[in-house]
């Protein structure tokens, strides 16, 4: 059996967050290195992780921005990135900024683990971006947040009071 333990980089600028998601990965056989936002892609580029769980919402680069950079370099466009956010938007973000899959906060922590573990598998398919980003699990979600969206859409149209 191996020793060699799959590595997920973590950018989040939420400290307790950051050691919470070390702990519980470490424990469940990853290898977890996290950086600031500005260090994501010269990290991402040496350590080359089986995946990147990013916050969107964070001060100096955003998630967006810090995505759009890993996409636009050749050696990290390919790498996995889990997006996290408490926006209710998250899909659109995800969506816009190419993200592979996303996860809101607060998550269950099986959630994130089986998230992590369906991407880091895909790393080395070079095909995984053409495949949804939605997840099995996170359809029935995915759905009643789309549904909760149109509803609140249709209750508080702005345009036509």
């Amino acid at each position: 059996m191996s020793d060699h333990k799959p590595t997920v980089l973590v950018i989040d600028d939420n400290p307790a967050l950051v050691y919470l998601l070390h702990a519980f990965l470490n424990g469940s056989g990853y290898h977890v290195v996290n950086a600031l936002a500005r260090d994501a892609v010269p990290t991402a580029r040496e350590l080359q992780p089986a995946v990147i769980l990013l916050d969107i919402a964070m001060p100096e680069l955003d998630g967006v921005q810090v995505c759009e950079l890993l996409r636009a370099d050749t050696d990290t466009a390919s790498i996995p990135v889990i997006a996290l956010s408490a926006q209710l938007n998250l899909h659109i973000h995800a969506a816009a900024m190419q993200a592979d899959a996303y996860l809101s906060k607060p998550f269950e922590l099986s959630t994130l683990l089986e998230t992590v573990e369906t991407w880091a598998t895909r790393r080395s398919d070079a095909s995984h971006r053409d495949q949804p980003a939605v997840l099995p699990t996170a359809a029935p979600a995915y759905g009643a947040l789309r549904a909760r969206i149109a509803a609140a859409e249709q209750t508080h149209d702005l345009a036509h009071p």
